[in-house]
C-alpha cells in the first residue's frame, strides 16, 4: 500500500473534543448531557470534577460538528 493515495483519514478524539469550564461547582453530568443533546453528533459528555472547578469534555462523531458546537456555547447563557 506504499504510496497508495486513500481519501480515509484517522481522526483523533481530542480533535472532536470541546473543552468546557466555567460551570457552576454543582453541575452534574445529566445536566450537560440534556442540553448538549440538541447539538448533531454529541457522542459523549464525559465530566472532570477537581477542587477548583468542573470541566466538561464535550466529544462530537466529526470535527465538523465539534467546531460548529464550539462557536455555539456560550456557557454563561447555559444556565440563564
Amino acid at each position: 500500500m506504499s504510496g497508495d493515495s486513500s481519501d480515509t483519514s484517522i481522526v483523533e478524539p481530542k480533535d472532536r473534543t470541546i473543552r468546557i469550564t466555567g460551570l457552576p461547582q454543582d453541575v452534574k453530568g445529566r445536566e450537560l448531557r440534556r442540553i448538549l443533546r440538541g447539538f448533531d453528533g454529541l457522542e459523549n459528555v464525559p465530566m472532570d470534577y477537581d477542587e477548583r472547578e468542573p470541566v466538561c469534555f464535550a466529544q462530537f462523531s466529526i470535527i465538523l460538528h465539534a467546531e460548529n458546537a464550539r462557536q455555539r456555547i456560550e456557557v454563561p447563557s447555559l444556565y440563564d
